[in-house]
């Protein structure tokens, strides 16, 4: 596979205005065969709806982690919670219990 380091641009002339794209390639001459197989079997593939730079990928790959990140301590934080809230009716019910056993052992030495 060659090697596609540079970015040559290329001017060609349609409906009687001139327009240019670029072309990768190692080397002029590269270019130049390119540009010979674009008239040769070149295709229209489709719009082109968006340019995302690579970076934008790292940055999107990032906030993904994070995100998933916060989720995991947004569910540990639930799950406390939901411990805490078990273990405050649990006391609830104990100090009942204990109340009720008082009221008992009240009721009975009056």
């Amino acid at each position: 596979m060659t090697e596609q380091g540079k970015e040559f641009l290329c001017s060609y002339q349609f409906d009687g205005a001139e327009w240019s794209i670029t072309i990768h390639a190692a080397s002029e001459q590269e270019a130049s065969r390119r540009m010979h197989a674009i008239g040769m079997t070149g295709r229209v593939d489709g719009e082109l709806v968006a340019d995302i730079p690579a970076y934008a990928l790292t940055v999107i790959r990032q906030q993904s982690i994070e995100l998933a990140t916060l989720r995991a301590r947004v569910e540990k934080a639930e799950w406390e919670r939901d411990d805490a809230v078990a273990t405050v009716r649990l006391l609830q019910q104990q100090l009942k219990f204990q109340d009720d056993r008082l009221a008992e052992a009240v009721e009975t030495n009056v």
